[in-house]
C-alpha cells in the first residue's frame, strides 16, 4: 500500500466536477449528492485531514510545515451552480475544505463547452459569498474560456492563463493563486505560462496519487465519477487502485496531444471551407 515516501505522504487529490439531487446524471461526471455525501462521511470517519490545494502546496515547501500523513484533498472544476447550492452545505456538514476552479470568462453564464449539456455557473456574488461560509473554499482559475491550452496557439493560451487570475482577483477582490489546466491538458510550454502568469500552483488531472515531489504546476487528480461508490473511493484512500505520478510524461499523453492537435486543425479546415 503506497502511502507515503520519505518523510511526506502520497495524497489523494480528488477531482469533481458537477453534481446532481438524483442520480444518474447523463454526465458521467456528475455525482449524485447522496454519493457525495457518502464520499464525505467515508473521509470523515477514515480521520483525513481535508486541505485546500494551495495548503498542500505549502506544506510541501521547503521549510513549510508538512503535511499530515492522511490528508486529502477535494477540488471541484468549472465553478457550476450546484457547487454552491449542493455542495457547500454538505461540506459543510462534515467540515471538508475544498477547492474549486472557476472558468473565468463564463461567470454567471454557462459551461458553453458541454454543449447541449451545458450547467450553470456561479455569478461574481455566488462566488464571493463563498468565503463567508463555515467551510474553507479556496478559489482557483480554470482558464478564460475552457480552451484546450496545449493545442491551441501560444497567445491564445498566454491570455487564457493570465487574463483568468486577472479576471478573478478584480473580480473576488482576493488573491487567486492557484490554476486548473481544462480538461488537464497540459505541456512544458503551457506550464512555463502558468508559472510566468505568478500562479503558485497548477493541477492536472493523470488519475494518479500526488506524491510529495509531484510537480506543483502540474498535480496529480484522481477523477470522480458518477459511478464511484464508496468501496472504491476506500481503495484509493487506502493508495490503492490508483497508481503514483510519475515525474515524466507518459507516452500515451503525447500521443493523445498529436490526436487532438490533428483533430481541431482538421475541424478549422472545415470551417473556412465555401458551403
Amino acid at each position: 500500500m503506497a502511502t507515503s515516501t520519505g518523510s511526506q505522504p502520497i495524497v489523494p487529490i480528488l477531482l469533481y466536477h458537477g453534481l446532481v439531487v438524483a442520480g444518474p446524471s447523463a454526465d458521467p461526471f456528475t455525482v449524485s449528492t447522496a454519493t457525495f455525501e457518502s464520499h464525505l462521511a467515508l473521509i470523515r470517519e477514515a480521520g483525513r485531514v481535508p486541505l485546500t490545494v494551495s495548503e498542500l502546496v505549502a506544506g510541501r515547501r521547503p521549510g513549510g510545515a508538512g503535511v499530515p500523513p492522511n490528508a486529502v484533498v477535494v477540488t471541484f472544476d468549472d465553478g457550476r451552480r450546484d457547487f454552491l447550492e449542493l455542495g457547500v452545505p454538505l461540506l459543510e456538514d462534515y467540515g471538508i475544505a475544498a477547492t474549486m476552479y472557476v472558468v473565468a470568462g463564463l461567470v454567471g453564464r454557462t459551461s458553453a463547452w458541454m454543449g447541449e449539456d451545458a450547467e450553470a455557473l456561479m455569478g461574481w456574488s455566488e462566488l464571493r459569498s463563498l468565503e463567508d461560509r463555515s467551510v474553507r473554499v479556496e478559489l482557483g482559475a480554470h482558464s478564460v474560456n475552457h480552451l484546450q491550452l496545449d493545442i491551441v496557439g501560444a497567445g491564445v493560451a498566454v491570455e487564457e492563463i493570465r487574463a483568468s487570475k486577472a479576471m478573478l482577483e478584480a473580480g473576488l477582490q482576493r488573491p487567486v493563486p492557484s490554476f486548473a489546466y481544462p480538461f488537464g491538458h497540459h505541456r512544458a510550454a503551457t506550464r512555463r505560462m502558468v508559472i510566468e502568469a505568478g500562479f503558485e500552483s497548477c493541477c492536472a488531472v493523470k488519475n494518479r496519487l500526488s506524491p510529495p515531489d509531484d510537480d506543483r504546476f502540474a498535480l496529480a487528480r484522481v477523477t470522480i465519477t458518477a459511478d464511484w461508490g464508496t468501496d472504491r473511493l476506500a481503495e484509493v484512500l487506502a493508495g490503492r487502485m490508483v497508481p503514483v505520478a510519475e515525474s515524466r510524461e507518459r507516452l500515451a499523453t503525447k500521443g493523445y496531444r498529436v490526436y487532438r492537435r490533428g483533430r481541431a486543425m482538421l475541424d478549422r479546415s472545415r470551417y473556412r471551407t465555401p458551403r
